[in-house]
């Protein structure tokens, strides 16, 4: 049976995923900026992660469809979670009620 035809669903709905999951860690990163609860650690990472997104250089390119934007994700991701793991915790929660309440994504 061949599952080449579904692929492309299978990865748009991957993509949409991940889309919505980056739109609510926006979010999230918003609030603890707006209350200044981001120690200098959190912002050296935060900042890391955001410079690599917007570099031109990347370690496969982005024109490579799924692995172009595999590599994005592989570093990104990890400096995000070192970035959220040297924030206070009842910062983060405080930050999650706030934008489940007034759906900020």
């Amino acid at each position: 049976m061949d599952n080449s035809k579904n692929a492309p669903k299978h990865y748009s709905k991957i993509k949409v995923r991940i889309e919505n999951k980056l739109k609510y860690e926006i979010g999230l990163i918003k609030c603890l900026k707006s209350n200044g609860n981001i120690p200098l650690v959190s912002k050296i990472f935060l900042t890391l992660a955001i410079v690599y997104l917007l570099s031109p250089i990347d370690l496969i390119p982005d024109f490579i469809p799924v692995i172009g934007a595999l590599d994005d994700m592989i570093i990104v991701i990890p400096l995000i979670w070192l970035a959220y793991f040297f924030i206070p915790k009842d910062a983060i929660d405080r930050c999650k009620l706030k934008i489940e309440k007034e759906g900020m994504l």
